[in-house]
């Protein structure tokens, strides 16, 4: 005989523990009213939500990369002043995305966004609200932006403001930058030639001292012609001179004090060593290059535009149709769902009720 403590431990089976379709069919037929009322709280809250939602409108433009009549390179095959079209085009969208950059736009146009001087920090957090999305088929060159807004109007001029706003900021910081980078390199040349004419006036000064002494040692020892040379009468009665040894070889008083005046007067008055001194043209041209390079002007646009801003006729927010649908397919899941949750509860209290009863 088994005791009642130990009854309480068996498991009582329900005719209905194997569920079959039959089985979920009349449970949902049971619970069609709990279903329904989920289902329509769930519509419920999404009408409300589309109703309370102020309707958004987009703007959207194509931007192109810049063609080659656009992006003016002055100094050609100059690394520090060559643009590159898709070069160019990747920095415009990057400088576009910058939260500085927006953040400097919205304080500079305060006209628009009324709200954010009173709620600065708002703004600050908030990540840039430009989308940006590529069609499908196009390369990297091109890149499609858009800005919602409730009023269409102001979405466009918003759009259109800001990319106007970034494209100055950009090319000042990319002028800034090249002068820079111009300046640096110039400098630079300028600094190479003072010191090759620094190193030309010391080597001629050095020059002059060696053929001072020279001079003075010719003088003293009497030799007053070249001694390195001969002449001699040749065969047809004229003079040839032959090279004894060269100037490396001996020292310099031996060429002989008219020589060596000679020199020296030549040194004294020489003005100028630019003539003497190697590459120095070059670095000439080259400052001459860089002083004549002209900045970009109001004709340098990063990006080529395609079409005009429009605002769209239609709010792109809230999406009523989708909202609706996807809340009539939630309360549906979510109504069965606790169709199925009071089922098991039931059946829980049931089997409580016939183990006590045991």
């Amino acid at each position: 005989m088994i005791d009642a403590n130990d009854r309480r431990l068996q498991i009582v089976q329900f005719p209905g523990d194997e569920i079959s379709t039959l089985d979920i069919y009349r449970l949902l037929v049971k619970r069609k009213a709990l279903i329904f009322c989920v289902c329509a709280a769930t519509l419920f809250m999404a009408i409300f939500y589309v109703f309370i939602t102020p309707p958004a409108y987009e703007a959207s433009v194509k931007l192109l990369a810049p063609g080659t009549d656009t992006v003016v390179v002055s100094v050609p095959h100059h690394p520090s002043a060559e643009f590159k079209s898709e070069a160019v085009f990747q920095e415009f969208q990057a400088t576009l995305r910058l939260r500085e950059q927006w953040r400097l736009f919205v304080e500079k146009t305060p006209e628009l966004f009324p709200g954010a001087t009173n709620d600065q920090a708002r703004w600050l957090r908030n990540p840039v609200p430009i989308i940006f999305g590529r069609e499908k088929d196009f390369p990297v060159s091109h890149v499609t932006i858009s800005y919602t807004h409730q009023d269409p109007a102001l979405s466009a001029r918003i759009l259109r403001q800001y990319l106007d706003f970034t494209r100055e900021r950009y090319i000042a910081n990319l002028i800034a930058g090249v002068k820079s980078r111009l300046e640096a390199v110039r400098d630079s040349a300028v600094l190479d030639i003072a010191m090759l004419r620094q190193k030309a006036r010391m080597s001629r000064e050095d020059e002059i001292a060696r053929l001072q002494q020279d001079l003075a040692l010719a003088k003293q020892l009497g030799i007053k012609g070249n001694v390195l040379l001969r002449s001699s009468g040749g065969t047809d009665g004229r003079n040839e001179i032959a090279i004894i040894a060269s100037n490396d070889m001996v020292r310099g008083y031996m060429r002989g004090t008219a020589v060596l005046q000679a020199e020296l007067e030549a040194l004294l008055k020489r003005e100028a060593d630019d003539p003497y001194i190697d590459h120095l043209r070059e670095k000439q041209i080259e400052i001459e290059r860089l002083n004549s390079y002209k900045f970009p002007g109001d004709n340098f646009r990063p990006y080529t535009q395609d079409g005009e801003i429009v605002a769209t006729k239609y709010p792109v927010k809230p999406k009523k149709n989708m909202i609706i649908a996807l809340a009539v397919a939630l309360g549906l899941m979510l109504g069965v769902i606790a169709a199925f949750l009071a089922d098991f509860i039931e059946r829980v209290r049931k089997g409580t009720d016939v183990l006590q009863g045991q």
